[in-house]
């Protein structure tokens, strides 16, 4: 015998008031598709259950609900109702006869006979939500009849095989029992490969499986993830599991592989350029340090087996010592040098703030690689802009660590609030506030800077500015168009002169760093001489002036219908408030309604 249907239906009902022969269709329509019928009480106090000439059991006490059951026998063929029958029986038959007084409850299938539940297949769809005497049939999914086939071998196995049948396993499965649903993962965990667990899981739904896992120990949250496909198991950590002990544990574990699959060597030598006093270098974050030449052999079959090959400087000082020294490599060579130069052709000095100290300054280097990595990872414009410049195995690297569910392992292993380089005190943010507001000015109303020569660079990087009467070479521009179309024989001076236009509001040659302007032994370092940028240069046009205070003595500026004037450096006040050009003084173009 197989149960297959149940209906509850609650009240207040005496049995006496329950009179038969007013539902001659509903014993009718029973035995003709289900076979009989049983009125059980639920809740009785006491009394004796009598037995009908319909199989109704009946007791002559009042019940506060009562359950009818549908049983089957031996059905074969033909004499299985449809799912069409079935929900016509439900619904109007069965629900139609019964008296007003009495409502249903609720609907259950709890047949597990897999050949019906397939049959009776989107039942739920076609019943749930219809309303009867006020009340709601609700979704219920054959877990008393699971439960009992999951406590022996055989139900274990009849399960299994459904598992692997085509899926309608969802239609049975108990999604919203993380309890029962938990067996069936510990079912399948024994007795399915990887692959396998993960076809059945991607079926169910992603709140029922985290729900599932949360009611798992620690240690056997993590055993169960591991058998998951990365992508998925990242997937469902990052949006149920954030802050648990499971998302540091896992996505910890995830970050520390995609660091161990980054195939490169960082190294640094100490060295007066032809003897090597100490030399350090680290490989899958193990660091080694010698302080002598006695094992390069252990770092020369580094730099020969690892793709990548990272050091600060190393193309112009540590790989020509040690080309001196017989050891050389085909890698990849990221200079840290090249590279900073290439993400801030700005910046003030490019010396890292060594210790001269092999172990500590190949950590250090180490730290600005993936202080690198990360600016690097943040922009895909940028990325794309320098691809040209970075190997090719970092490709599939970089896409994966920028994953949102890395940010903060990755923003710590950047070391983002560290200071690499030596760096001038960096402009206030008021300052840089007002410099921007200045920048937005439209085109058509003129506008004046005064301030004093020495700070007009760090101006220009924010403003776009003209520097009139001024023909030092250093406060003319980069044109980037002349750059990109005639510097082609010269790759990299041309990519880092694009960025420097790129970079600066106003890339005025001033603003080159030193390290760039400058031509030392080595003929392979890119050096922006006068020479060199002559062809490249032109005087920039703006609506903004930038002048100092001499330059009131030029009539241009004195005639000039400025309608902002804003003075840079409060030192300067003074000077300006009594300063007498002509017939006229400079607090007369404030009376004009200029700005300050």
């Amino acid at each position: 015998m197989i149960k297959i249907l149940s209906s509850y239906i609650t009240g207040k009902i005496d049995s006496k008031s329950l009179d038969l022969s007013n539902l001659p269709d509903f014993p009718k329509l029973a035995t003709r598709y289900i076979g009989y019928i049983d009125y059980i009480n639920e809740r009785t106090k006491s009394g004796t259950i009598i037995s009908n000439n319909y199989g109704f059991e009946t007791s002559q006490k009042t019940y506060n609900s009562i359950e009818i059951r549908f049983n089957i026998k031996d059905f074969k063929g033909s004499n299985i109702p449809s799912k069409d029958q079935l929900v016509t029986f439900c619904i109007e038959d069965h629900t139609s006869s019964l008296p007003k007084a009495i409502d249903v409850k609720y609907l259950q299938i709890s047949s597990f006979d897999f050949s019906l539940i397939k049959q009776y297949t989107g039942i739920y769809s076609q019943i749930q939500g219809r309303k009867y005497n006020g009340k709601v049939f609700k979704k219920s999914l054959f877990e008393d009849s699971l439960s009992s086939y999951l406590k022996n071998e055989d139900g274990k196995s009849i399960i299994l095989k459904e598992l692997s049948s085509d899926g309608s396993f969802t239609k049975w499965i108990p999604q919203d029992n993380p309890k029962l649903l938990l067996k069936i993962f510990n079912l399948i965990h024994d007795n399915y490969n990887d692959d396998k667990i993960e076809s059945i899981l991607s079926k169910i739904r992603e709140d029922s499986i985290a729900n599932t896992i949360k009611l798992m120990s620690e240690d056997e949250q993590h055993q169960f993830i591991l058998h998951l496909s990365e992508d998925f198991a990242i997937g469902l950590i990052n949006t149920y599991f954030k802050g648990t002990p499971l998302f540091d544990i896992y996505i910890g574990e995830k970050w520390n592989t995609c660091k161990a699959e980054m195939p490169y060597v960082v190294f640094d030598l100490e060295s007066d350029g032809r003897d090597i006093k100490e030399f350090s270098f680290i490989k899958e974050d193990n660091a080694r340090t010698y302080q002598s030449e006695e094992q390069l052999s252990s770092l020369a079959r580094a730099l020969k087996r690892t793709p990548i090959i990272v050091g600060h400087n190393i193309k112009q000082w540590d790989l020509p010592i040690l080309e001196k020294k017989d050891i050389s490599t085909e890698s990849f060579i990221w200079d840290t040098l090249i590279m900073e130069i290439l993400l801030n052709p700005c910046r003030y000095a490019y010396s890292l703030h060594t210790t001269h100290s092999a172990e500590d300054d190949v950590k250090l280097t180490d730290d600005l690689f993936w202080n690198q990595l990360y600016r690097l990872s943040s922009e895909s414009g940028l990325r794309e802009s320098l691809k040209d410049y970075l190997p090719k195995e970092l490709n599939g690297i970089l896409e994966k660590v920028q994953l949102p569910v890395f940010k903060n392992y990755f923003q710590k292993q950047a070391c983002t609030q560290t200071t690499f380089f030596q760096a001038l005190n960096p402009l206030n943010e008021q300052l840089k506030e007002q410099l921007s507001h200045i920048n937005q000015i439209p085109k058509s109303e003129r506008t004046l800077i005064v301030a004093p020569n020495d700070i007009w660079p760090r101006i220009a990087q924010e403003v776009n500015v003209q520097f009139p009467n001024c023909p030092d070479r250093l406060y003319k521009v980069v044109d980037k168009e002349l750059v990109g179309t005639n510097l082609n024989d010269n790759p990299l001076a041309q990519k880092i002169l694009l960025r420097f236009c790129d970079t600066s509001t106003t890339p005025i040659v001033a603003n080159i760093p030193q390290y760039l302007r400058i031509q030392n032994d080595n003929p392979t370092k890119v050096a922006f001489t006068d020479d060199f940028l002559c062809d490249y240069l032109k005087v920039n046009k703006s609506h903004i002036d930038c002048i100092d205070i001499e330059s009131f003595e030029d009539n241009t500026i004195t005639t000039t219908d400025y309608q902002h004037i804003f003075v840079i450096g409060i030192e300067l006040h003074d000077r300006i408030h009594k300063c007498e050009v002509g017939t006229w003084k400079f607090a007369d173009l404030m009376a004009r309604g200029c700005r300050l």
